[in-house]
């Protein structure tokens, strides 16, 4: 009777530190500040565009301020049309091992599937932490309710339109389908933009 006690109890020990162990493992936030960094906004610092104005259409305003001299100068440059496609992995601070994946199959996707298009700068891949100071507005704008891919046409630097990208939970078992579901994703959403 003693024997079945203490098997009983070392078994059930072993089950609780089991879980306890998988448990740790499965919410350990990674890279959290690689991350933050990789979330800033590609802006570049000190100039600003002057979009409310009474010049023509297509004309736009630069006005650079020199750090060295702090002076400011001003070009008046033809305004034009570009458009770029921005592909967000959005993600919480606490991420599973699948929500890793899910992250790591995107941005091989995106990167071997649109090298040329990321050089020219007309398509970004941009990995952002909704629960990080003001990144919460990402979560209304764009419906998340869970890690997501979304793509984002911009036109002249205002959104143009979005999708979000909800089948890769079902897809990320099977590296191959999930990169041909982004990938075709990202060529139609490209098509539609031009």
């Amino acid at each position: 009777m003693n024997v079945k006690k203490i098997v009983t109890v070392v078994l059930l020990l072993f089950v609780i530190c089991s879980v306890v162990f998988l448990l740790s493992k499965e919410f350990t936030p990674k890279q959290t500040a690689i991350n933050s960094v990789r979330n800033e906004l590609s802006i570049t610092q000190g100039i600003v565009v002057d979009t409310i104005s009474t010049k023509p259409a297509n004309e736009t305003e630069v006005i650079d301020r020199n750090p060295d001299t702090n002076k400011i100068t001003k070009d008046k440059t033809p305004q034009v049309d570009t458009r770029k496609i921005i592909v967000y992995y959005f993600h919480r601070t606490v991420r599973c091992p699948t929500c890793i994946k899910l992250e790591k199959y995107s941005a091989e996707a995106v990167r071997a599937g649109f090298a040329d298009r990321i050089k020219k700068g007309r398509l970004e891949w941009r990995i952002v932490n909704i629960e990080d100071t003001g990144n919460e507005h990402f979560e209304n704008d764009y419906k998340l309710y869970s890690q997501s891919l979304v793509l984002v046409e911009l036109q002249n630097g205002k959104q143009k339109r979005w999708k979000n990208l909800e089948k890769i939970w079902e897809f990320v078992g099977t590296k191959e389908v999930y990169f041909h579901y982004v990938q075709d994703e990202v060529k139609n959403f490209l098509k539609e933009s031009s």
